[in-house]
């Protein structure tokens, strides 16, 4: 959901932009509305904002395509990373250490720098895994830890 957040706080930013520069082109542009029928490139004002309002359009149609995009691409991303940890509880992999498995050993130093308190940035500079791979591996021992004291105190997972 926090990508989500983001994207959308993307967007709006665009929109945002996209909206400070048509007013700041359409404010130029009426600016130059007191001038005499002369203008420089020789068209009335009237056809300068009708011009102005197309690109305003387009601007807008842009930001709203780039914006549907980035979406696209978050909702993307969230399910590929749905499945990921989905495969990785059915594989047992969020375990540390459960049956000496191997992908386990492959966390182990990001389990060591978590546990000596560096930020899942930290460990991704310092790891081979990016930054959502380090927050999903962490997220899944939290869950193994919670499950497995649920057990060992008897409840269900």
């Amino acid at each position: 959901m926090m990508v989500l957040a983001e994207v959308s706080d993307l967007s709006g930013v665009m929109i945002m932009l996209g909206a400070i520069v048509v007013a700041f082109t359409l404010g130029r542009l009426l600016g130059r509305r007191g001038r005499a029928p002369g203008a420089p490139d020789g068209s009335s004002a009237e056809e300068q904002i009708e011009r102005i309002e197309e690109a305003g359009g387009r601007v807008l149609r842009d930001i709203e395509s780039l914006g549907n995009e980035t979406v696209a691409r978050a909702e993307t991303r969230l399910r590929v990373l749905n499945e990921m940890v989905l495969r990785a509880e059915r594989a047992g992999v969020a375990s540390e250490s459960e049956n000496g498995g191997e992908l386990a050993g492959r966390f182990d130093e990001v389990y060591r720098l978590a546990d000596e308190g560096v930020d899942p940035n930290g460990i991704a500079e310092r790891t081979s895994f990016e930054r959502g791979e380090v927050d999903l591996i962490l997220g899944l021992r939290a869950r193994s830890r919670s499950v497995r004291g649920a057990r060992e105190k008897g409840g269900a997972p």
